[in-house]
């Protein structure tokens, strides 16, 4: 017993098929931290990288900024005292972490 196609799948719109795209286009699930003098980091925001922009949102959900870029939404988790430190760290499809800044 064969199943039916859907329109999708005979456009050539399969997973498979699309993979490379995905892989290439897909934008990029960053985390912004901050450190409290010597205490522990926290995740205190999560962001999507576009290839022309980032769009952030804090981990409490009552911010909400967009950036040119992933490093644009530190300004907005840091002070001026150097008292927080921000920092981001771009994730992978496994949560992995593979860059940070």
């Amino acid at each position: 017993m064969s199943r039916e196609t859907t329109p999708s799948e005979s456009a050539g719109l399969t997973p498979r098929a699309l993979r490379p795209q995905f892989a290439a286009e897909a934008p990029r699930l960053f985390a912004v931290a901050q450190e409290y003098d010597a205490r522990e980091p926290r995740v205190v925001a999560w962001g999507i990288a576009f290839t022309d922009r980032a769009e952030i949102v804090s981990a409490s959900g009552g911010f909400r900024v967009s950036t040119d870029r992933p490093e644009g939404a530190l300004r907005y988790f840091a002070d001026d005292h150097g008292d927080v430190v921000g920092t981001y760290l771009l994730l992978d499809a496994s949560f992995e972490c593979t860059g940070v800044a």
